[in-house]
């Protein structure tokens, strides 16, 4: 086993990195190194957390369902991460370790193959459509960019992912329209586009609640021992 004492992860969301506390288990005592580029940047955010001192890398966050099966706050922890043909494996060691601990303390968490992808995947069609072209339980912008930087680099990987917005949801645009490319989030953007189209309120609403599903399974997969110590 090799081993690791630095765990770097690679959010697209401040929010998601805020749910990483500076108390967790490291193996070394020091707080968690934690790299946020902003969504779709995941590229950036691994090469931050290597010249930082990572030694092995894991893709933290929120994902799209694209398999019927998952719910809102479904944890993912893929075997393969894929992308335009290539496919990525992720640490088995580590990853068998995580996923035991999850399931451990209650957490619904799956495995198999996770999509990735450069642009937003938010319509239901186009959901249903990379299910039945890939078999793949999610979609997000930044791991398979981590999964690059990693294969690249020769060092571990893993990816950890929560579904927000389920198969069946479609992601409305009032939602994207707060979205900023340094990951902060910015409800007034999302309250005016609302008010330009309040149709688009239920739904934004319904995404709002299964984003916070997503987000306490986050939480709670952070205080996991064997995110940061799976490799020792």
């Amino acid at each position: 086993i090799r081993h690791v004492t630095r765990i770097g992860l690679v959010t697209g969301l401040v929010a998601e990195a805020r749910l990483i506390g500076r108390g967790a288990d490291t193996a070394d005592g020091t707080p968690p190194l934690v790299a946020c580029a902003g969504p779709g940047r995941g590229r950036a955010g691994a090469e931050q957390a290597l010249d930082r001192g990572a030694e092995a890398l894991v893709s933290f966050g929120l994902a799209g369902g694209l398999d019927p099966r998952c719910r809102a706050g479904t944890l993912v922890c893929p075997e393969t991460v894929l992308a335009a043909g290539t496919r990525h494996a992720t640490d088995g060691l580590w990853r068998g370790r995580l996923v035991a601990e999850a399931r451990g303390t209650g957490l619904e968490i799956a495995e198999g193959v996770l999509l990735g992808r450069d642009d937003p995947v938010s319509g239901r069609e186009d959901k249903q459509r990379l299910a039945r072209e890939t078999g793949a339980l999610a979609v997000d912008m930044e791991s398979h960019q981590v999964a690059g930087i990693a294969a690249e680099r020769g060092v571990p990987f893993l990816a950890l992912r929560a579904i927000a917005d389920t198969a069946d949801r479609a992601v409305p645009a009032a939602a994207l329209a707060g979205l900023g490319v340094d990951g902060t989030l910015h409800a007034l953007a999302v309250v005016l586009a609302l008010c330009r189209s309040p149709g688009q309120i239920p739904a934004t609403f319904a995404l709002a609640r299964d984003t916070r599903a997503a987000m306490a399974a986050l939480g709670r997969a952070a205080g996991l021992r064997s995110l940061f110590l799976g490799l020792l």
